[in-house]
């Protein structure tokens, strides 16, 4: 692997263990729509190392910094042979487009139940005012938004007999949440960044924690309007 690609590996373990760490702090003192926002430092420290820094570090002897004494040992001791960083790097491409062919079939899978899909009109005002289509399907046992750049609200055909019509409110605030915070288009930015990092185990664990913050904060939104 690259160098830059080595440094951008470091500063995404080191965020991503980091927010890990302090995510139980935040939840329990900030509540979880800060615990979900901190997640947003995972795509800056990706960026982190193109930033250039001054060197604030007093010059060796002759004049040799030690900055440039941890180039030499770097350069002398982690670099790998031309061979082995091609092997790495078909490895790496390899999980790269299986992970992303596969969130794609699941995708393009849903979409092709579309013809089963019957539009639904429910009497709730919020719904009316952001102009969100509504359909109902035999497919799903859970409400979902599907769609990235015209989403949609998906329910199961049974939504209205399962749920109370207290519960039916709150669940369909819950998925207004999500589709007035544009959540399917960080939801995959956060798919692209595990696929980029699938060998990371703590891009696994992250991707699950901020799921879950996700999750916890649309609640808390709807919760406290509950409240009023």
């Amino acid at each position: 692997m690259s160098n830059s690609f080595e440094d951008i590996c470091i500063s995404f373990s080191i965020c991503c263990l980091f927010l890990l760490l302090c995510r139980r702090f935040l939840l329990n003192f900030y509540g979880p729509k800060v615990s979900y926002l901190s997640w947003l430092l995972v795509p800056i420290s990706l960026i982190m190392p193109f930033i250039s820094m001054p060197n604030w570090f007093a010059e060796l002897n002759e004049g040799q910094s030690i900055t440039q004494v941890i180039t030499v040992i770097n350069t002398s001791t982690n670099s790998l042979s031309n061979s082995s960083e091609q092997v790495l790097l078909s490895i790496w491409l390899v999980g790269f487009i299986a992970l992303l062919s596969f969130w794609l079939y699941r995708h393009i899978r849903m979409l092709f139940t579309q013809g089963d899909w019957e539009r639904t009109l429910l009497n709730k005002p919020k719904l009316d005012t952001y102009k969100l289509s509504i359909f109902k399907s035999s497919h799903i046992h859970s409400p979902m938004l599907v769609g990235l750049i015209k989403p949609k609200l998906l329910l199961p055909e049974d939504f209205e007999t399962l749920f109370s019509e207290e519960q039916q409110t709150l669940i369909l605030e819950h998925e207004l949440c999500h589709f007035k915070r544009n959540d399917m288009v960080w939801n995959s930015i956060a798919l692209l960044l595990l696929a980029l990092f699938w060998f990371h185990p703590l891009a696994w664990l992250a991707f699950s924690r901020f799921r879950r913050d996700q999750e916890l904060s649309c609640d808390q939104v709807v919760l406290a309007r509950k409240h009023i």
